[in-house]
């Protein structure tokens, strides 16, 4: 052997080489979005009712989540859970304004059910 043979891992010059395959591609990158932590807090805030102050939170925490993640890029996740804690604040504060009504009307005599003289109706 002369030692510039094939099997050697030399190629002559008259030998047509053989094709050199190209290194396999790296595998694509996955990220995962992270959850933004005020949607979380605006959710939690929603349910945790806390006499009006939860609800007024979490539609704060609820609309500032949601801009955080509708500008992020994809990067940060929670969209639903920012909406969810916005549903859960006006639900709360509608209910607020219910109570509020109602201790309203109890507290003029509007609810006392005091309609006055009864109406006689004689034949």
């Amino acid at each position: 052997m002369s030692g510039n043979g094939p099997s050697d891992g030399w190629a002559r010059k008259d030998e047509p080489s053989q094709p050199v395959s190209p290194a396999p591609a790296a595998p694509p990158s996955y990220t995962v979005a992270q959850t933004n932590g005020l949607a979380i807090a605006a959710l939690v805030c929603g349910i945790v009712w806390m006499g009006g102050l939860g609800s007024i939170l979490a539609l704060v925490l609820g609309y500032t989540a949601r801009n955080q993640i509708d500008g992020s890029g994809g990067r940060e996740g929670g969209r639903g859970l920012a909406v969810a804690g916005i549903v859960l604040g006006w639900v709360g504060v509608a209910g607020m304004l219910l109570l509020l009504l109602a201790f309203g009307c109890a507290a003029t005599g509007g609810g006392s059910g005091d309609f006055g003289e009864p109406i006689i109706i004689e034949p």
